[in-house]
């Protein structure tokens, strides 16, 4: 396929948030194609020399944005990659499924409960590079099944509210006699 093709991660640019291992696999995935790009949005953090050190034109970094283009930049973007080694949720996870955007992430992400494994998105082991880069491969040479997936990524947080979360917590207690 000859149309860009842009996977994004959203977050501060840590260790912890995976962006060493992240650059790693874009490095392995981009020698399968041209139009391939990275988009990174987040403060920088203790992985940032990682960033500024590549020399990767396809590797667009922005330290910060307003939410309506971080909005606009999630709806561009065909996958968001989060590969974390530990998150308690991982609200950017839930952001990008509002938008339509299919998400890869790990096992140790607490907000990897709204993806549907192959529906919405994938959860890969922690720290599993080669599952990484062969996800993002995946991703790359299926673009019109990634493309279809972005209804399901949509739908599978339209329940995810405040309200609605406050609902689970209530019959949750009810259940248990609280």
């Amino acid at each position: 396929d000859d149309e860009e093709f842009t996977f994004l991660f959203v977050g501060i640019t840590t260790i912890h948030k995976g962006i060493d291992i992240l650059l790693e696999a874009f490095s392995r995935v981009k020698k399968t194609s041209v139009k391939i790009t990275l988009n990174i949005v987040g403060a920088e953090g203790n992985a940032y020399k990682f960033i500024r050190d590549s020399e990767d034109s396809r590797i667009l970094y922005k330290r910060a944005t307003t939410q309506s283009n971080l909005v606009k930049k999630y709806r561009d973007a065909n996958c968001f990659v989060f590969p974390s080694r530990f998150e308690s949720y991982g609200m950017v996870v839930a952001e990008s499924l509002s938008c339509g955007l299919p998400v890869i992430t790990t096992d140790m992400v607490g907000a990897k409960d709204l993806i549907e494994q192959g529906k919405n998105g994938w959860i890969l082991p922690v720290n599993n590079l080669d599952a990484l880069a062969n996800q993002m491969s995946w991703c790359l040479d299926n673009r019109d099944t990634l493309y279809m997936m972005r209804h399901h990524a949509r739908e599978s947080v339209a329940n995810a509210s405040w309200e609605t979360y406050q609902s689970r917590v209530i019959a949750a207690l009810h259940a248990i006699g609280v």
